[in-house]
C-alpha cells in the first residue's frame, strides 16, 4: 500500500509541472510553415508573425501554439484559408454577430503584439469557426483591397 501512495505522490508532482513557454518570432517564413504547413506562396507577403509553443510535463495535457500573423494577401489565398479553417464570415450568422464580435474585441485588446489588427474593428471583414461559438480561429481581412488587389489580413489562434 506503501508503494501505492508513494506512485501516486509522484505522479502528482509530475502532473502538477510548469507550463513553459516559447516565443518564435523574427522568422516569419518558417512561423508562417508552422502555422500553415506549407511555404510562403509567391502572391503572399508575411509582414509580421508570432508564433508561441507550450512544453508541459503534465499528464493528460495537450498544448497547441498559439500565434498571430499579419500578412498581405490575395482573395483566393483568403478563401483558400477560410475553407481550410473552416472560418465564415461573421455576417453569416446574423443571430450571433454581437457575440462574436466582442469575442473578437477581447482578443485584439489582449494582442500580443501592437503590429496585430491597428485599426478599428468596423475596418475588417470578420471570420471565425463556423463549428464552434468560440472565437477560438479568427481572421480580419480590410474591407478595401490594395492598389494590386491584394489584402491585408489578420489571423489569430488563441
Amino acid at each position: 500500500m506503501k508503494i501505492f501512495y508513494f506512485l501516486l505522490v509522484i505522479l502528482t508532482m509530475v502532473g502538477c509541472g510548469p507550463v513553459t513557454s516559447t516565443i518564435h518570432e523574427g522568422d516569419n517564413a518558417s512561423n508562417y510553415r508552422a502555422i500553415f504547413k506549407e511555404d510562403v506562396p509567391s502572391n503572399v507577403e508575411v509582414l509580421n508573425c508570432i508564433f508561441v509553443t507550450y512544453q508541459t510535463n503534465r499528464i493528460a495535457v495537450v498544448t497547441t501554439p498559439d500565434w498571430e500573423i499579419e500578412l498581405i494577401a490575395p482573395k483566393t489565398w483568403i478563401d483558400k484559408i477560410a475553407e481550410k479553417r473552416h472560418l465564415a464570415p461573421i455576417e453569416k450568422y446574423p443571430h450571433s454577430v454581437e457575440y462574436h464580435l466582442s469575442d473578437i474585441k477581447n482578443r485584439i485588446d489582449h494582442r500580443g503584439r501592437e503590429w496585430y489588427v491597428p485599426k478599428d474593428i468596423s475596418a475588417y471583414d470578420c471570420y471565425f469557426n463556423e463549428y464552434t461559438s468560440i472565437v477560438y480561429v479568427h481572421m480580419l481581412v480590410d474591407k478595401i483591397p490594395m492598389n494590386d488587389n491584394r489584402y491585408h489580413v489578420f489571423l489569430s489562434k488563441h
